[in-house]
């Protein structure tokens, strides 16, 4: 008795290049969101020990370095009307 072997169809073997491609894309996006998670949790443990600065500017002001602090409080008051709105946006 002989043995016949089948060889897999042309249908199969795209699938399994697909299946393969699919899998190293998945691979590699789960790796790029954990190389962001790890900058993104070294960027807040330097903006909470007090090792960088945070600019924020205020209208049309001077960006403020604004940094934490461990004695004291950080308290803004300010007044938003229509005819002087004020607006607070992070300065790189």
């Amino acid at each position: 008795m002989t043995t016949a072997e089948k060889s897999s169809s042309g249908f199969l073997k795209v699938i399994a290049f697909f299946d393969l491609v699919v899998k190293l894309a998945a691979t590699g996006a789960l790796i790029g969101i954990l190389v962001l998670l790890v900058q993104f949790n070294n960027n807040i443990d330097k903006l909470f020990n007090g090792s960088r600065s945070l600019p924020v500017r205020v209208s049309d002001a001077a960006p403020l370095r604004i940094m934490p602090g461990y004695s004291g409080t950080f308290d803004v008051r300010m007044t938003n009307n229509a005819a002087d709105p004020v607006w607070f946006k992070v300065d790189n």
